[in-house]
């Protein structure tokens, strides 16, 4: 469907950018990015256990489509969801910076701050929200991130 999606808004010449954790097949993320302008690239943890951890799954396919996307000269923006206690701390961050900076298609870098606003939403929905423990980042912290990043090159803006 989304490959169907993307070459129809082609041919309308629809920029068209795919968000995506990059955890798929190789091979299916490459026939997507032949119809995409944009990949909204999110990376959560370095260490691929913390990132079982936290997601429930390993990070090494997604590193690896990753350097894949970029090496093909697939256009990247990188989005680093952040969260206290979680993937913040300063060797997790030099690292993602360390790897992101070595993608040749990488230039910018979207922090994304956690923040709880979608426990109002689950609330509704009487679903339990798991995001309760997380806590949002300190600006100080948020400052430091954006200040190790821009020291490999890479543009970084908050948000996004």
């Amino acid at each position: 469907f989304l490959l169907e999606l993307l070459q129809e808004c082609g041919k309308l010449e629809i920029h068209r950018a795919v968000d995506t954790s990059g955890f798929a097949p190789t091979a299916t993320l490459m026939s997507i990015a032949e119809q995409t302008d944009l990949f909204l690239f999110d990376i959560k943890h370095m260490d691929s256990e913390k990132h079982r951890f936290h997601t429930g799954v390993p990070n090494e396919l997604i590193l690896h489509n990753l350097k894949v996307l970029s090496t093909a000269g697939h256009s990247i923006n990188a989005r680093i969801p952040l969260i206290s206690d979680v993937n913040d701390d300063e060797n997790n961050i030099r690292k993602t910076a360390i790897f992101l900076s070595a993608c040749p298609t990488v230039k910018t870098v979207d922090i994304l701050p956690y923040h709880p606003s979608a426990r109002t939403k689950y609330k509704k929905l009487d679903i339990d929200y798991q995001g309760e423990k997380m806590k949002v980042p300190e600006n100080e912290k948020i400052t430091s991130v954006v200040s190790l990043f821009s020291e490999f090159g890479l543009e970084v803006r908050i948000g996004g």
